[in-house]
C-alpha cells in the first residue's frame, strides 16, 4: 500500500439519518466519493443516494426540513440499503487494489456517528470491515485543539470552505473531500506526519487536551480598533464569504463580547466563531439606523448564520373579511393583512365552525394536534372547548360566532395587559421572565381542560395581534416617525415611503404641518407590501418600543391631517 497521505487514495463517506441508531432510526441518504489529497477537491466525482425506507415510520418534521428531503423522495427515489452496500463495497476494493492493499481508507468527518450505519449496512459481508476509518474530526480535535467548535461546518470553514446550508450527504462529502485536502499537508508541517502509519500512531497517542479557553481565527488586531457607536457588523471567513450580519449600539462591545475566552455563547454562534476571519463595521447616527440597515443587509446577503429576517421563500399573505381564504396578493376581496403565514387565522375559520356547529371539539382537537404538540386526548379536548364556552358565554351569546371570535381575541389581550401591569407592579418581574419558566417546563407538559381551554383563547389573541400589527404596519409604511434623541434635545426624523425609509433628519421642535407624500389608501399600500417591507416595519416596531421603554417621547405623521401624540404612540404599541 502506498502510505504517503498524500498519494493515498482514499473513499470519502457520509450519511444522513434521524439518529444514530440502526434498530430504531431511518437512514435516508448515502454518499461517497474516490479521492486523493493532491487532486482538486471540487473536480471529486461524489454518488449520492437517498435510501428506500424499510419501516412505515413518518419522517419527523425537523429532520425533513434541515436536509430538504421527504418520505416520498425517499419511497420514489431511493435506492435498497444493500444495493447501495454493494455500489460502495465495489469501489472501496478498487481503491484497496490501488493502494495495494486489502482494506479500503475510509474518511469521515465525525465517523463515531456514521460507523454504525456502516455496521449495519454491511452486516453479512464476507469481510466485517473491508474499509478502515480515519476521522478528520479526530484530526481535528489534535490538530486545532482550542478552536471553539470541530463540526464538519466549523472546520471546512476554518479552513476556507462554505458548507451548503442543506444536510445533504453530497453536500457533506465535498466538505469533507476539501477538509482532507488542507489536513494533510498540515500534518506533514505541522506534525512531521506523513504516512498512513505514522498517522495512526499519532492518533492513537496520548490525547490533546484544549488549552485555558478558547482561541479564535480572527486576529485581535483585527476588532483592536473598531469605534464605540451604534452600527452594523459584518463577520467573514478566510474565504471572504459571509458568516452573520448583526447590529449594536456601541460596535466595539458587542464585537468583543463575542472573543472572550470563556464567554457563554449558543452552539451555532461557537461554530460560527470557528471560522470568522474578519470583520468589518458601518457605523450609523442611532441604534434605529443600524437595525433598519441590518434588516436590508440580511435580506441582501443572506448570511447563513442568521436565523431572523431572512427571506427564505417566505411571503405575505391577505385574507378574507371572513377569513377563511387567503393569498399572497391583496384585493377588495383578500384585503385582511398583510399577514406572515397562510395558517396564520386558521384557528378562526376553525372555531367559527365549532360555535356554528357544536360541540365541534373534534375540529379544536384537529387543530390543536397541528401545533407542535402531541394532541390532547379528545375527552380532555371536549372538557376544554365547554370551558371555552362557559368562560365567554356572554361574548358568544351577543354576537356572530366570527365577531364574537375577535372580540375573545381583543379582551383577551387587554386581561394579559393588565396581568402583566400587576405583575411588573407587585414583583418587579417582567411576564417575559414567567413565560421563560414555563418554556423550561415545557417537557412536563400535559393537557387538561384548562390548558385546553387557554390554548383556544391564546390562539384567538394571537390572530387578533397578527390582524392589528398588519394594520399598524400598513399605517407605519407610508409615515414620519420622529423620536427624542438621547439627551432629548432635539427631535431626530425618520420618513418612511413605501416601506422605504430615507436618511434621518434633525429638528429643533415637533414641526407643525406634516411631511409631504402621506396621502395613500390601505388599498394601494397592501400592493407594495412584501416580505422585506413586513420585516422592515417589524424591526422598525420593536426599536419605536425600545425608544418608549426608555423612556423618550415618539410621534407619528400617518396622514396629510393626522399626528399621533407620544401618548398615543405608547399606547398603540403595547398592542401592536
Amino acid at each position: 500500500m502506498s502510505e504517503r497521505l498524500s498519494d493515498l487514495n482514499v473513499v470519502l463517506f457520509d450519511c444522513q439519518a434521524t439518529g444514530s441508531n440502526p434498530q430504531c432510526d431511518m437512514l435516508l441518504e448515502v454518499g461517497w466519493a474516490r479521492y486523493a489529497a493532491t487532486r482538486d477537491p471540487s473536480h471529486a466525482a461524489i454518488s449520492a443516494h437517498l435510501v428506500q425506507p424499510e419501516t412505515d415510520a413518518e419522517l419527523p418534521r425537523r429532520i425533513s426540513r434541515i436536509t430538504g428531503i421527504s418520505r416520498e423522495q425517499l419511497v420514489s427515489d431511493g435506492v435498497e440499503v444493500k444495493r447501495a452496500a454493494n455500489k460502495m463495497k465495489t469501489l472501496m476494493s478498487k481503491v484497496a487494489s490501488v493502494n495495494n492493499g486489502e482494506i479500503c481508507p475510509l474518511v469521515i468527518h465525525y465517523a463515531r456517528f456514521e460507523s454504525r450505519w456502516l455496521q449495519s449496512m454491511f452486516a453479512g459481508s464476507r469481510s466485517e470491515r473491508p474499509y478502515s476509518l480515519l476521522c478528520t474530526h479526530e484530526i481535528a480535535r489534535r490538530l486545532f485543539s482550542d478552536l471553539p467548535r470541530r463540526g464538519l461546518r466549523a472546520i471546512a470553514g476554518f479552513l476556507g470552505y462554505t458548507t451548503a446550508q442543506m444536510r445533504r450527504s453530497k453536500h457533506h462529502v465535498a466538505a469533507t473531500a476539501f477538509i482532507w485536502s488542507k489536513i494533510v499537508p498540515i500534518l506533514a508541517d505541522q506534525e512531521r506526519v506523513v504516512t498512513l502509519s505514522e498517522l495512526r500512531e499519532w492518533l492513537a497517542g496520548p490525547k490533546i487536551s484544549a488549552g485555558a479557553g478558547r482561541a479564535y481565527p480572527m486576529q485581535a488586531a483585527v476588532r483592536k480598533n473598531i469605534p464605540a457607536a451604534p452600527g452594523i457588523y459584518k463577520m467573514f471567513r478566510s474565504n471572504g464569504d459571509i458568516l452573520y450580519v448583526g447590529k449594536a449600539t456601541s460596535l466595539r462591545s458587542r464585537v468583543n463580547s463575542y472573543f472572550t475566552r470563556r464567554g457563554s455563547h449558543g452552539e451555532h454562534i461557537l461554530e460560527m466563531l470557528a471560522q470568522a476571519a474578519d470583520i468589518k463595521v458601518e457605523t450609523t447616527a442611532t441604534i434605529l439606523e443600524a437595525a433598519l440597515r441590518e434588516h436590508d443587509e440580511i435580506k441582501r446577503l443572506a448570511p447563513p448564520y442568521n436565523k431572523a429576517l431572512r427571506t427564505n421563500e417566505r411571503e405575505v399573505y391577505y385574507f378574507t373579511n371572513a377569513l377563511t381564504g387567503c393569498r399572497t396578493t391583496s384585493s377588495s376581496q383578500f384585503c385582511v393583512g398583510p399577514l406572515p403565514s397562510p395558517e396564520a387565522l386558521l384557528p378562526f375559520e376553525v372555531l367559527t365552525q365549532t360555535l356554528e356547529h357544536p360541540p365541534g371539539s373534534a375540529l379544536v382537537h384537529d387543530l390543536l394536534a397541528s401545533y407542535g404538540r402531541a394532541a390532547p386526548q379528545k375527552g380532555v379536548c371536549a372538557a376544554g372547548v365547554q370551558l371555552f364556552l362557559d368562560e365567554w358565554r356572554d361574548v358568544i351569546a351577543q354576537h356572530q360566532a366570527l365577531a364574537a371570535l375577535k372580540i375573545i381575541g381583543t379582551l383577551s389581550h387587554q386581561r394579559k395587559l393588565e396581568e402583566a401591569a400587576l405583575a411588573q407592579d407587585s414583583q418587579g418581574e417582567s411576564p417575559d421572565a414567567e413565560d421563560l419558566r414555563n418554556d423550561e417546563k415545557k417537557q412536563e407538559f400535559e393537557w387538561t381542560p384548562e390548558r385546553v381551554e387557554g390554548a383556544i383563547t391564546g390562539q384567538l389573541r394571537w390572530g387578533m395581534y397578527l390582524i392589528r400589527r398588519s394594520r399598524w404596519y400598513l399605517m407605519l409604511s407610508n409615515a414620519s416617525v420622529m423620536w427624542e434623541s438621547p439627551n432629548c434635545a432635539a427631535l431626530l426624523c425618520l420618513d418612511v415611503r413605501k416601506g422605504q425609509y430615507y436618511p434621518i433628519e434633525r429638528f429643533e421642535s415637533l414641526p407643525g404641518r406634516p411631511r409631504s407624500g402621506l396621502r395613500r389608501a390601505h388599498s394601494s399600500r397592501r400592493r407594495d407590501f412584501d416580505i422585506a417591507c413586513y420585516d422592515r416595519m417589524r424591526v422598525l416596531t420593536a426599536e419605536l418600543r425600545r425608544i418608549v421603554k426608555s423612556g423618550r417621547k415618539v410621534y407619528l405623521h400617518v396622514g396629510p391631517q393626522s399626528c399621533l401624540s407620544a401618548e398615543c404612540v405608547a399606547q398603540l404599541l403595547q398592542w401592536v
